[in-house]
């Protein structure tokens, strides 16, 4: 439940400072818009009409962040109560890798899918021991991830090879194993 304590007491000062910024710079519009005219000219009606389409606008702006709440809040894996579902692996940052006492393994995960250990052998089902969305976690700017499997004891680096199995291991293996098949 302290996550998520956490979490709606983020988005409401979020939702307050949106608010106040968005009334702080209708207020500026307005008086910049009126600048120069006399009080004639400016009648109350017409800036209340235009605060109130903002305020308005404010409303409907917020509707729709509200609306992706529920998708964060599944995303995050929340499944209601006061836990939040943290079976099964998940990722990690190095400094948790380099100080938890897991066992440690190496993977290698290449652009063709295959994950590998660090002799090269072939790991059929990754996601049994890294989860389904693990490698989801790669990108331009992440070459390694850490993962854990508290069910395994064992913590996982992974790092991404930008080339494919086959053409850095699968042409060397095949070159002392005939039976071997990629």
């Amino acid at each position: 439940m302290k996550g998520f304590g956490v979490f709606a007491l983020g988005f409401a000062s979020g939702a307050v400072a949106l608010y106040l910024y968005l009334r702080i710079s209708a207020d500026a519009k307005l008086a910049k818009e009126n600048e120069g005219k006399t009080e004639t000219e400016t009648s109350e009606t017409d800036g209340c009409k235009t605060l109130k389409q903002f305020v308005e606008d404010a409303k409907k702006e917020m509707k729709d962040k509200l609306e992706e709440v529920p998708v964060m809040v599944r995303d995050l894996g929340y499944k209601g109560g006061d836990t939040i579902d943290n079976s099964g692996p998940y990722v990690i940052s190095q400094e948790e890798f380099e100080d938890s006492d897991y066992d440690k393994e190496c993977y290698t995960y290449y652009t063709d899918g295959i994950v590998a250990k660090y002799d090269d052998e072939i790991i059929e089902h990754p996601e049994d021991h890294i989860g389904p969305t693990a490698l989801d976690t790669f990108d331009d700017s992440i070459d390694v991830i850490f993962v854990r499997n508290d069910d395994e004891g064992i913590d996982y680096e992974i790092d991404r090879d930008i080339s494919a199995y086959r053409d850095l291991v699968g042409n060397r293996r095949n070159l002392y194993d005939d039976d071997y098949e990629l």
